[in-house]
């Protein structure tokens, strides 16, 4: 069984907690739990668990695609920097691919409209939408690490 996330584990400490009659309800209502995470990133750490069969797999996994999108977001600004086409279109592909893999699909909307753009008007002009998607992956990286328990993911 893989772990449960930091969300999940608390909620089960406090119903734990009133069941036994340890805390009332009411308490229960005020005790401090974690703010529930975005839900891209549920949806990444739950296809990812569906993909491996324990959580170190899982979050080397999910390391690696973050690792991976800040790559493909680096090769595509270095590729609109440089007016090259055809090095954004790739990236933007290769963004939109492992992003759909493993569940994040508003990344993976970002990815493709950037390709699209690309393809119609060239790199130019796509500035705004990927400081978007740059901004994007940080938050989705932030509410990784609160789901996975503060780990590295």
């Amino acid at each position: 069984m893989l772990a449960p996330t930091a969300y999940e584990a608390r909620l089960a400490e406090l119903l734990a907690r009133v069941s036994s009659g340890e805390v009332s309800p009411g308490d229960a209502a005020r005790a401090p739990v974690p703010a529930r995470p975005p839900e891209e990133a549920l949806q990444v750490l739950a296809r990812v668990r569906e993909m491996t069969d324990d959580e170190n797999t899982a979050r080397e996994v999910v390391d690696l695609f973050l690792s991976g999108a800040a790559d493909g977001l680096r090769e595509l600004r270095r590729g609109e920097a440089v007016g090259d086409a055809a090095a954004v279109l790739r990236a933007a592909h290769k963004i939109k691919g492992s992003a759909r893999n493993v569940g994040a699909e508003e990344l993976a909307r970002l990815a493709e409209r950037m390709e699209q753009r690309s393809d119609d008007r060239g790199p130019d002009g796509l500035s705004g939408l990927l400081r978007e998607a740059e901004a994007h992956l940080e938050r989705l990286r932030g509410a990784l690490e609160q789901v996975s328990g503060g780990g590295e993911a």
